[in-house]
């Protein structure tokens, strides 16, 4: 949100003003990694928020070239680095997401990019819409807490069937009750304990709401030293390995939901991530990519 004092915005009319170098994407990244805000080096005004506990920053990709986002030039790509106690990260998010696409769950589009030299985790932003100057327009973006009306700190006590319930009060409840239950299945079949309120969002359009791809989906079980425990159980389980079928039929009736089309969404998703497993996120190089974790 920008707010100005002048009806007709800031004064600045012009954008991608600021180019950026890839040593000052690289300086910023080693800050991250080794703990600090990525700001001090650049010398660069913090004016990017964005939830989650890992630090982030945001460029604008204009072509081949990358700028500093500012109010007339929204940013188009979050860049997150791993920290050093979670080395492997960058890899396994982004070949989770690239799963999650090929077993036909809409998912944010993500790589690993190098910069001078160092890695970053990098994710295209979904909450844009392109223009045809090349320029793009911020689309607005609520996460589940948000549109439950809860704070923060209660992301964590929200459960599916309270979405289920706000989503059925939407318009064509049907899309975003199948697109939400796709997301959350894939979440829990992957072991992403962490997969609470806010990694959940709706997009809002001029004429909708939709929901927003997969982001945030990490496979906890590769990194055994947090909490395994799911932050929206299922049914009765709390832990992805003890999720069965009787497990989502409990879900549905929960949720009010129909359980032969939950388990059809569930088998579905199932069966795509067990497709296009070995070639994804068991091709990353990575000693915590076990076949044990797999």
């Amino acid at each position: 949100m920008v707010l100005h004092p002048d009806e007709d915005g800031s004064a600045q009319r012009v954008p991608y003003l600021m180019r950026v170098r890839n040593d000052d994407i690289a300086d910023r990244i080693r800050e991250i990694r080794h703990g600090g805000t990525g700001y001090t080096r650049t010398g660069m005004i913090p004016r990017f928020s964005l939830a989650g506990t890992q630090s982030k920053f945001a460029l604008a990709r204009h072509g081949e070239r990358l700028f500093w986002s500012d109010s007339v030039t929204p940013s188009t790509h979050i860049l997150k680095p791993e920290s050093l106690a979670h080395t492997g990260l960058e890899q396994i998010e982004a070949a989770t997401l690239d799963l999650a696409r090929r077993a036909g769950v809409r998912a944010a589009v993500a790589r690993q990019e190098t910069f001078a030299g160092d890695s970053c985790f990098v994710i295209e932003r979904f909450d844009r819409l392109p223009g045809p100057d090349g320029l793009v327009a911020r689309l607005h973006a609520e996460d589940m807490t948000q549109a439950l009306g809860r704070p923060a700190c209660e992301k964590y006590s929200i459960h599916a069937q309270g979405i289920v319930a706000l989503l059925r009060k939407q318009p064509q409840p049907e899309k975003l009750l199948e697109a939400f239950l796709k997301l959350f299945a894939f979440n829990v079949l992957i072991g992403n304990s962490d997969a609470h309120a806010e990694n959940y969002s709706v997009l809002h359009t001029a004429t909708r709401i939709e929901i927003s791809p997969l982001y945030d989906a990490i496979p906890m079980g590769m990194f055994p030293e947090y909490d395994q425990s799911l932050s929206m159980p299922v049914g009765r389980a709390g832990q992805a390995k003890h999720v069965g079928a009787e497990s989502w039929d409990s879900e549905a009736r929960n949720c009010r939901v129909d359980p032969a089309l939950l388990r059809g969404l569930v088998a579905s998703v199932a069966r795509g991530i067990l497709e296009h497993l070995d070639d994804t996120l068991g091709a990353v190089p990575h000693p915590r990519a076990t076949g044990r974790a797999l």
